[in-house]
C-alpha cells in the first residue's frame, strides 16, 4: 500500500480527541472487529489495544501512543504494545484533520502544531461489535 493511501485510510479511521469515555460493554480488545483499512496497515493493532471505551454511543479501542514527529499536516506515532512490556511499535505516519484536538496521556489538550516529540497521546479507533 502506498504511503499516501496509508495516510488517507488511517487518518479516516483513527479518531484522536479529548472526549472522556466510559467503558463499553460486550466488546473487548481481543474480540473487537477492527476496520479493514486499519488492519491492512497496522495488523498488530489488537496488541496495542488497552481497553474498549464508548464514545458518542459507539465502541472505540483505546491505544497509547508516543509522538515521533509532528510536522503538520503529518503526524508520526509509535504505539505502545500491551503484549510486549509496553515496547513501542514501528512508526506510523498519517495526516489528521486540522480540527483534531489531541489528548495527552495526562489529560492536557493540544493542537497538532503544539505537539512535540515524546508527547504521549490517547488514541481512539472505532470498532464494531465482537468478531463473528
Amino acid at each position: 500500500m502506498k504511503k499516501t493511501t496509508f495516510i488517507a485510510a488511517f487518518s479516516a479511521i483513527v479518531s484522536i480527541a479529548a472526549i472522556p469515555a466510559a467503558n463499553a460493554q460486550e466488546v473487548t480488545c481481543e474480540s473487537a472487529n477492527f476496520p479493514e483499512a486499519v488492519l491492512e496497515v497496522f495488523g498488530s493493532v489488537r496488541y496495542s489495544c488497552r481497553d474498549i471505551v464508548e464514545r458518542n454511543g459507539a465502541p472505540h479501542a483505546l491505544l497509547k501512543a508516543e509522538v515521533v514527529r509532528a510536522n503538520p499536516p503529518n503526524l508520526t506515532l509509535r504505539f505502545q504494545r500491551t503484549d510486549d512490556g509496553n515496547k513501542l511499535t514501528n512508526p506510523y505516519t498519517f495526516a489528521p484533520d486540522n480540527s483534531y484536538i489531541f489528548e495527552l496521556d495526562g489529560g492536557k489538550q493540544l493542537s497538532l502544531r503544539e505537539l512535540r516529540r515524546g508527547n504521549r497521546l490517547n488514541v481512539y479507533i472505532p470498532v464494531k461489535g465482537p468478531m463473528s
